[in-house]
C-alpha cells in the first residue's frame, strides 16, 4: 500500500470527525476535481478535498482495491464506517475510468532500450602514434511510444563520461529512495 504522509493522515483524520453529509459532498467534489484535473480543467480545491484527492490518486496509481481503501480509511485514518463505505463505493464505480485517464497523462517519453559505446583515439600523426586525445562515442537507443527506435549519439571526453555516469548514479539513488518509501 502507498505510503501516506503524516500531514495527509492528520488532515484526513481531522476531516473524518466532521459532519457525514458534508463529508459525502466533499467525496463527490473530490472525484470531480480529480477527473477535471486529469482532463486538464482546473477547479478550486478545498484543503480537505485536496488531502482526500491525494489519497485517492495514490490509490489509483497503485491499483488499490476498494476494499483495501475502505480498510485504510476506517482502520488507519479513523474515518467513520459510513463515509469510508461511500468513498469506497464511489472509488469502485469510477476507478477504471480514472485509471484510464491517469494512464493518458504519461508523457509517452521514449525509454532507453540499449546503449552502445566505443573509444576513438585521435593521434598526432601516423608516424608517431602518440595519443593526443581520447573520445568516447556513446549511442543511446530508445523506443518511442509508437514503437520506433531512435538513436542519440554523444561524444565526450573521459571527464564528460565520468560526469554522465555520476548523474546517472544520482538518478538511480533517488529512484531507490523513492522505491524504499513505497515498500
Amino acid at each position: 500500500m502507498a505510503v501516506i504522509a503524516a500531514e495527509l493522515q492528520n488532515d484526513l483524520k481531522e476531516w473524518g470527525r466532521g459532519d457525514q453529509s458534508a463529508q459525502k459532498t466533499a467525496v463527490d467534489q473530490c472525484f470531480e476535481v480529480i477527473e477535471s484535473s486529469l482532463l486538464k480543467r482546473h477547479m478550486p480545491i478545498e484543503a480537505n478535498v485536496l488531502s482526500l484527492g491525494m489519497l485517492i490518486l495514490e490509490s489509483l496509481k497503485n491499483n488499490i482495491s476498494d476494499h483495501d481503501l475502505k480498510s485504510l480509511l476506517t482502520d488507519n485514518l479513523d474515518i467513520p464506517e459510513v463515509v469510508s463505505e461511500y468513498i469506497a463505493s464511489v472509488y469502485a464505480k469510477r476507478k477504471d475510468s480514472l485509471r484510464t485517464l491517469l494512464s493518458l497523462l504519461s508523457d509517452n517519453l521514449p525509454h532507453v532500450v540499449d546503449i552502445d559505446w566505443r573509444l576513438d583515439c585521435l593521434v598526432e600523426s601516423d608516424i608517431s602514434n602518440a595519443i593526443k586525445e581520447a573520445r568516447y562515442i556513446v549511442v543511446i537507443k530508445s523506443e518511442d511510444s509508437d514503437g520506433s527506435i531512435s538513436q542519440y549519439p554523444l561524444c565526450c571526453s573521459l571527464e564528460g563520461l565520468q560526469d554522465l555516469l555520476q548523474s546517472l548514479k544520482q538518478a538511480y539513488k533517488s529512484g531507490e529512495r523513492i522505491a524504499a518509501l513505497n515498500r
